[in-house]
C-alpha cells in the first residue's frame, strides 16, 4: 500500500519524493554526531509531523495572503511563494523554528489589531456618551442662564478674595440700580446710606466669614430690594431681587418695623438717661416698662424688678383720678404729692392715653412748690401791711388784671367788693369809675385812656 493511500493527508505533497525513490525518513530526521539515524516506525512518526506541518503552513499561507493583501501585499506574496515552494519539500528543524516565530509574530499582530479594534469601538462608544452628556449639560446650562438672566434679579459671585466678581442678570431701571458692573458695586451711590452700610458689612462677613444674610434695602427712588447672601461650592454670592406686589408691601412693612423699632430704642435710651421717672402701662393699668429714674424712686434694684413687683410711685387715689379723667385727646396734667425715700415730694404729672394703654412722666417740682409757698407767704405778709396803710394801693399783673387792693383803695372809690374780687382789668376799672362820675371829663377819653394804659408797654418804670 502506498503512503499517500494509507495517509491521505500526504496526497499531493509527498508523491514526487516517493516516486523518485528518495528516503524521506532520512531527510526528516536529524542526528547528532555519534548517533544512528532513525529508521522504521520512528522515522514514519517524523514524517507524519513534517507533512502535517507543511500542509498546515500552506493553508495558513493562503489565509494570511488574503488577510494581508490590503496592507502588505509584497510581503504577503513573498511569504506565500516561499511557503508554497517549500510545501513540496520537507523541512528542517531550523526552518520549522523560523516559520514558527513568523507565525507567532503575525498572530500577535492579529491579536493586537483585534484588541485595538475592540478598544477603538469601546472608545467610540464612550466618546459618544461623553458627547451626549456634554450636549445635555450645555442645554441645562442654557436653561439655567435663561432663568438667571431675569430682569428682576441680579447675582454677584465672588470666587476668591482678590478676583473680580462675576455679575449675572439685571434689575429693572425704575429701581435706580446701575446697569454697569462697576457702578452696581458702588452701593452708596444708589442705595440709601443706612441700607448701603448694612449691605457692605453683610457682604464683608459673607466673603471672609461665610455668614449668610437676608436683607431688605431701599434705593434712593424709594424702591425695595431683597438681598440674599449665601456660600456654595467655595464661592460667595449675593442675589438682588426686585420685589413686586405683596412681597414689596411685606418688605416695606419690614422696613417700617425696623425704623419704628430703631425709633423706640432711641427714645428709650433717651428716657433712660433723664432724671424724671417715666412709665408705661397696659390697658389694665399694669406697669409694662419704667426707666432707671422710676426704678430709683421706688427703691428697686432694676427696672424689671419694679415692673414685676408692680411698685407704684403714685398713690392709689392719684391713679384712680388719672384713670377717671384721662382721654386720648385730653391728657392728665396736675401737680400731686407723694412720698419718695421717706420725704414728701411734689411731682408735676403728665399722663396720656395710648391705644395700648397709657404712659406718663413725673417731674419733681418740690423746690418750685417750696418757692411758691414762700412767695405766697411773702405776698400775704405784704398784703396785710399794705392793707393797713391809709394810702390807696392797687396792684395789676402783666395782663392788666387787678391782683391786690387795700381797704383805702376800696373806700376811696366806693367800689363793690364783688366787682373788685372778680379781678377786673385796668381798662374795665377806668370805665367803671368814669360811668360812676368819679373821674374828671376829658376832651378825648380814648386818648387819655390809651395814655394811662401805656405804662404797661413801657420798658421803664412809671408812676
Amino acid at each position: 500500500m502506498a503512503v499517500h493511500t494509507k495517509y491521505p493527508f500526504l496526497r499531493g505533497r509527498t508523491g514526487n519524493s516517493l516516486r523518485a525513490g528518495t528516503k524521506p525518513v532520512r531527510r526528516l530526521t536529524s542526528h547528532r554526531s555519534g548517533q544512528k539515524p532513525a529508521t522504521g516506525f520512528k522515522a514514519l512518526g517524523w514524517l507524519r509531523c513534517g507533512t502535517a506541518l507543511a500542509g498546515g503552513v500552506q493553508g495558513l499561507t493562503r489565509g494570511l495572503s488574503l488577510t494581508l493583501a490590503g496592507t502588505t501585499p509584497v510581503f504577503a506574496q513573498n511569504v506565500a511563494q516561499n511557503l508554497s515552494a517549500s510545501g513540496n519539500n520537507t523541512f528542517s528543524v531550523s526552518e520549522m523554528v523560523g516559520f514558527s516565530l513568523v507565525i507567532a509574530g503575525i498572530s500577535a499582530t492579529l491579536l493586537s489589531s483585534l484588541w485595538l479594534m475592540r478598544q477603538r469601538n469601546t472608545i467610540e462608544a464612550e466618546s459618544q456618551e461623553v458627547r451626549s452628556a456634554l450636549s445635555e449639560a450645555n442645554q441645562r446650562i442654557s436653561r439655567y442662564q435663561a432663568l438667571i438672566a431675569d430682569k428682576n434679579r441680579r447675582i454677584v459671585i465672588w470666587d476668591g478674595e482678590t478676583e473680580k466678581p462675576e455679575q449675572l442678570g439685571h434689575l429693572p431701571a425704575e429701581t435706580g440700580a446701575p446697569q454697569t458692573e462697576s457702578d452696581f458695586l458702588a452701593f452708596g451711590r444708589w442705595l440709601k446710606p443706612t441700607s448701603a452700610g448694612e449691605l457692605d458689612q453683610a457682604i464683608e462677613k459673607l466673603r471672609f466669614s461665610a455668614q449668610s444674610f437676608d436683607l431688605i434695602v431701599e434705593t434712593h427712588r424709594d424702591e425695595v430690594l431683597e438681598v440674599q447672601g449665601r456660600v456654595s461650592g467655595g464661592r460667595a454670592f449675593a442675589r438682588f431681587v426686585a420685589l413686586n406686589n405683596l412681597r414689596a408691601e411685606l418688605a416695606e412693612l419690614k422696613i417700617e418695623k425696623a425704623r419704628l423699632s430703631s425709633t423706640i430704642e432711641t427714645f428709650e435710651s433717651l428716657l433712660e438717661s433723664v432724671e424724671q421717672p417715666v412709665w408705661q402701662r397696659d390697658n389694665n393699668g399694669r406697669l409694662i416698662w419704667v426707666n432707671q429714674a422710676y426704678c430709683d424712686a421706688v427703691e428697686a434694684l432694676t427696672p424689671d424688678q419694679a415692673v414685676h413687683e408692680g411698685r407704684e410711685i403714685l398713690s392709689s387715689i392719684t391713679r384712680e383720678k388719672i384713670r377717671a379723667t384721662i382721654t386720648p385727646v385730653s391728657p392728665f396734667i396736675d401737680t400731686v404729692s407723694t412720698v419718695v425715700h421717706g420725704n414728701r415730694t411734689f411731682f408735676s404729672v403728665v399722663d396720656t392715653k395710648t391705644p395700648g394703654g397709657s404712659c406718663g412722666m413725673a417731674i419733681d417740682v418740690s423746690k418750685e412748690e417750696a418757692l411758691r409757698e414762700e412767695l405766697k407767704r411773702t405776698l400775704k405778709s405784704h398784703a396785710e401791711t399794705l392793707d393797713h396803710l391809709a394810702t390807696p394801693v392797687a396792684i395789676f399783673d402783666g395782663e392788666r388784671k387787678l391782683q391786690f387792693y387795700n381797704q383805702a383803695f376800696q373806700q376811696l372809690w366806693s367800689l363793690d367788693m364783688a366787682f373788685l374780687e372778680s379781678h377786673p382789668s385796668h381798662s374795665e376799672l377806668l370805665d367803671r369809675l368814669r360811668s360812676a362820675g368819679k373821674l374828671p371829663e376829658q376832651l378825648s377819653w380814648k386818648a387819655w385812656k390809651e395814655n394811662t394804659l401805656s405804662v404797661y408797654r413801657s420798658i421803664d418804670t412809671q408812676t
